[in-house]
């Protein structure tokens, strides 16, 4: 199936709903393996950059994978 370009508009959601899940795998990483230490800002801005660039980039497909690999935590 051929699929549109995103418009700024669409990479710019996908980029938000994509952050959202990294801060919240950010946070999830961090209190199941570093939970005595006050750094819990890095891992939740690197899993919402990382997580928002592959929603971006990949869209729905990013969705799908991150949906089905979920239940691997």
């Amino acid at each position: 199936m051929d699929e549109m370009r995103p418009d700024r508009l669409e990479k710019g959601i996908r980029f938000g709903c994509g952050s959202l899940l990294g801060i919240g795998l950010g946070i999830i990483v961090f209190f199941r393996f570093f939970l005595g230490h006050l750094s819990w800002i890095i891992p939740c801005l690197v899993g919402a950059v990382v997580c928002g660039f592959l929603a971006m980039r990949y869209g729905d497909n990013f969705w799908r994978k991150a949906i089905r690999y979920w239940y691997w935590w």
